[in-house]
């Protein structure tokens, strides 16, 4: 089935609110077996989404549009498409009265122009709407079927997947599509790629790659499972050294809800993060189980004061230097006595870089149980990207020695 996705909203367009919904369904339609042609987008007036209707319309079989179903003037989503079709709009008793059953459960006063949303288009499924006021729509016609649902993410999302998920999923024929994700760090997309162009060219599978920050994800996608698993297998075997997760899931999670669970503890000292490697362990639920505490050692006078970095060591050096970190780790190490400890020096930019140590060198000490392990880093981009990718490195490199080592 050939499926557009058209989002209506000023503020989607003006970029005051980020497009979570293409994506997420998106994902979910692609991952049942149909095809999405369009993403499109526009603003909360009539002689846009008309013009929207008009080109998608015709193109596909399906078409799914989000927001416009408010009770203000500019909510025209159900009115437009409703006159595009010459469909009338009739007041419904049953959503009306829903409607003001949800305002007394908040304990709010309902307006007038909540009435509004108790109109509904003749002949469409009304998908009744438990996370909000604003009932979604299913209408089938013989070219093409069109779907309404409330832009919230949250309202969006509660509707497709108690109405429209399976409805589309009883459309495709068995012919639904798996994906697996791996994640490697370390290397180029177009490296990766170059790689992997034997099975690229194979019409049995479906494979892209996404570079962002410090990783290439690598997403193969099948209806044939034994095919899916030859190719995982053929790609985990190319990049073995370099692969972090398989799951799109940030590894500052992924790593974190691993420590939790099976209670390995882990200590930090940063100077240029400054704290934010903390801040990422921190940001997940459970970890007063496993996180004993961080030392932001952003001075020299810090770092021998409070981990024992002798001077010498410093004047010799420097700073940001292998030696340093390992002393980092050492002094970390006899303070928080951890599973995992974790030091890290380096140059965060923009001033401070030199021939000898330029701007992005960074060195990360780690303990992890009875090994350690000094790694320098030559990391680009700024200050908040170097910073960035340091924290980006130490959870890939705990989850290539705890978690990906177990899996291969």
């Amino acid at each position: 089935m050939k499926i557009a996705i058209l989002n209506v909203g000023n503020e989607v367009v003006e970029g005051d609110v980020l497009n979570s919904n293409a994506k997420y369904l998106s994902e979910k339609i692609f991952n049942l077996g149909h095809t999405v042609m369009f993403h499109s987008v526009c603003r909360d007036r009539e002689s846009e989404i008309k013009e929207f209707l008009e080109f998608l319309s015709p193109k596909v079989d399906f078409l799914i549009l989000t927001g416009g179903l408010g009770p203000t003037k500019d909510d025209m989503t159900k009115e437009v498409l409703s006159r595009y079709l010459d469909v009338e709009l009739i007041k419904n008793a049953i959503v009306l009265e829903n409607i003001k059953e949800k305002f007394k459960k908040f304990n709010r006063v309902m307006t007038e122009n909540n009435i509004k949303q108790s109109y509904v288009i003749k002949g469409a499924k009304i998908l009744f709407n438990e996370k909000g006021t604003a009932p979604g729509f299913l209408l089938e016609k013989e070219k093409c079927s069109y779907v309404l649902l409330p832009g919230p993410p949250r309202e969006m999302r509660y509707l497709f997947e108690k109405y429209i998920y399976e409805y589309l999923k009883d459309r495709i024929d068995n012919h639904y599509i798996n994906s697996k994700i791996i994640k490697i760090s370390g290397l180029g997309e177009s490296y990766v790629e170059s790689n992997i162009v034997d099975l690229i060219n194979n019409n049995k599978i479906y494979i892209a790659t996404y570079a962002s920050l410090g990783e290439v994800k690598v997403k193969i996608s099948s209806n044939n499972e034994d095919e899916l698993k030859k190719a995982r297998k053929i790609i985990i075997d190319r990049f073995r050294d370099n692969i972090v997760s398989f799951t799109m899931e940030e590894n500052s999670k992924a790593v974190t809800r691993y420590l939790v669970d099976n209670n390995i503890s882990i200590s930090t000292a940063e100077s240029c993060t400054g704290g934010l490697l903390a801040s990422e362990i921190v940001d997940n639920s459970g970890v007063s189980k496993i996180f004993k505490g961080s030392y932001v050692t952003y001075s020299n006078e810090m770092k021998t004061d409070v981990l024992d970095v002798k001077n010498e060591t410093l004047d010799e050096y420097g700073a940001v230097s292998s030696e340093v970190a390992k002393e980092m780790l050492n002094g970390l190490n006899e303070k928080m006595n951890t599973d995992i400890a974790v030091a890290i020096t380096g140059i965060a930019g923009p001033n401070g870089g030199s021939i000898d140590k330029p701007v992005g060198l960074v060195y990360i000490a780690l303990k992890i149980f009875d090994s350690n392990y000094i790694i320098k880093n030559n990391f680009r981009g700024n200050r908040t990207e170097i910073r960035n990718r340091t924290c980006k490195k130490v959870f890939n490199v705990i989850s290539q020695k705890i978690i990906i080592d177990k899996l291969l």
